[in-house]
């Protein structure tokens, strides 16, 4: 060969080298806010493609998944980018596995332990899937045979997943099997500020404050009731309260003192899996009275006679007549919501003020702002008509709580469906930020499952205890005259179904 045809070799040879060098160069240069944007995260070619899941034919099972809310014309959200990929997904997750799944109401909110506890039992199931609210849980595990299905060995269902809310599947739990589950963890009862109300009692300098204390660590129970105090007013000096600086309902006051100082609950659970009557621990005492303290220091106060419905303080809140209330997240709705004349026309705001959302405040036993899990359950009905086919429900239910692969992957896109319904960003991006990302898991009380606790009109703790917890009895009169009866709903359980 040549010395000129051997150098032409030579040169070509480096002259692929330098390419290749170059394409590698140009494939890394990417610049950090590229790498951490899903979509292209997704087409960098350092990413392995992940292996697709093989088809898995349900036959054209069509699965409901009822509750009280949904109507007949629910479909998957498509309000943001997020739900765009997300309703896509699920269409496409359909198509392949040859399932339909939809939500829908199938009874009531009042309804919904009659309603379908007789579906289940006349082996007619509403839905495949229902969602009650865990007030009604008891009914159904006080019949004979579980009317649900125990989900703790199918394999489609993997709750070490962090989709899942890991407090609900354990408040659901009795003995060895698990009864009901829920997806996500839904911010829920936090504290909601008049800022505008806060700014004429105080100073401009004080309308951020809530968020600024819980910033800092510095959102406590004294300082709350100190704060309340400051706000509550009679502003007209008639020598009778106008404004009061915190209005509740009474049920969620006494719940959320136990779990905010130190996750304390009237009836708990031992290690064994037993449930222990905890009336007479002094620690739930405690709490107790710190919250029964503001109806005595006139702080707060119960309903009047004219007040009887549950949700007489957000009357108030929206007549300005308290400061704050505690509630929880999804009533940011109806706060943002506009006020319309009788034909439709936008004429102002319901809730016209200013206003903020933080934790509730942490008692002293508490290192943190404690969330709370009180989430709506969702179970698979157990019968004839949905044994055969309870794998295939699962399956198709799984999928349903997932999202898409470029929204899972992408860590803020939680946002989008929160930022619409509150009037700061500080609401979303520390408060909801804290209860659904923080280092602090929701508490779910483990006693909601309990038949005798929880039922909404005549649970001994929900009913006779909440319901009271605003009267002339101090807490621990209260639940020393409910104790007997609470040892016998527990022993009884005990006995019969935690194996």
């Amino acid at each position: 060969m040549s010395t000129i045809k051997k150098l032409l070799l030579v040169a070509m040879a480096c002259a692929f080298c330098l390419a290749l060098v170059a394409c590698g160069d140009e494939k890394n240069n990417t610049t950090p806010a590229a790498t951490n944007t899903p979509t292209q995260a997704a087409t960098n070619q350092d990413t392995p493609t992940p292996t697709p899941e093989p088809a898995r034919d349900l036959g054209g099972l069509a699965v409901v998944v009822g509750d009280w809310w949904s109507g007949d014309d629910w479909h998957f959200a498509r309000g943001t980018t997020a739900d765009e990929l997300t309703a896509d997904w699920q269409d496409e997750m359909m198509k392949k596995h040859h399932y339909t799944i939809t939500r829908k109401t199938i009874c009531g909110w009042g309804d919904q332990a009659e309603t379908c506890l007789l579906s289940i039992t006349s082996n007619e199931p509403l839905a495949q899937v229902m969602t009650f609210d865990y007030r009604f849980m008891g009914s159904f595990m006080a019949q004979e045979e579980p009317l649900f299905a125990d989900v703790s060995k199918l394999s489609e269902f993997d709750f070490t997943d962090e989709k899942w809310n890991k407090a609900t599947i354990d408040s659901m739990t009795v003995g060895t099997a698990i009864y009901g589950f829920a997806n996500g963890k839904e911010p829920r009862t936090g504290i909601y500020f008049n800022k505008d109300l806060i700014e004429k009692f105080l100073g401009k300098e004080y309308r951020e404050k809530p968020y600024d204390w819980q910033a800092s660590g510095e959102w406590t129970w004294d300082k709350f009731k100190e704060f309340a105090k400051s706000l509550t007013k009679d502003t007209d000096g008639d020598g009778v309260t106008d404004v009061y600086g915190f209005l509740i309902q009474n049920s969620v006051f006494a719940e959320m003192a136990m779990v905010s100082n130190g996750c304390h609950a009237v009836v708990t659970r031992n290690a064994d899996g037993k449930y222990v009557n905890n009336c007479a621990n002094q620690e739930v005492i405690d709490d107790l009275n710190w919250a029964y303290s503001f109806y005595q220091e006139g702080i707060c106060r119960p309903a009047r006679e004219d007040e009887q419905s549950w949700d007489f303080f957000e009357t108030r809140w929206q007549e300005q007549k308290c400061v704050m209330i505690a509630h929880d997240q999804y009533r940011s709705e109806a706060f943002i919501a506009d006020l319309k004349d009788d034909d439709g026309n936008v004429i102002g705001r319901a809730f016209d003020f200013d206003w903020g959302f933080v934790c509730f405040p942490k008692g002293p036993k508490a290192t943190n702002y404690q969330p709370v899990a009180r989430e709506n359950v969702n179970v698979i009905a157990s019968c004839d008509a949905t044994k055969s086919k309870l794998a295939d429900i699962a399956f198709a239910y799984n999928i349903f709580t997932d999202k898409s692969p470029e929204v899972k992957d992408d860590p803020s896109a939680w946002k989008g469906h929160y930022e619409p319904l509150f009037r700061d960003s500080r609401a979303v991006n520390e408060t909801l930020d804290f209860m659904i990302n923080g280092p602090v898991e929701p508490f779910s009380n483990p006693s909601y499952i309990v038949p005798g606790l929880y039922d909404n009109s005549n649970g001994l703790i929900q009913a006779k205890f909440y319901y009271s917890f605003d009267g002339d009895q101090m807490p621990a009169q209260l639940l020393a005259s409910l104790s007997s009866e609470i040892d016998s709903a527990i022993n009884d359980f005990n006995a019969t179904r935690v194996k």
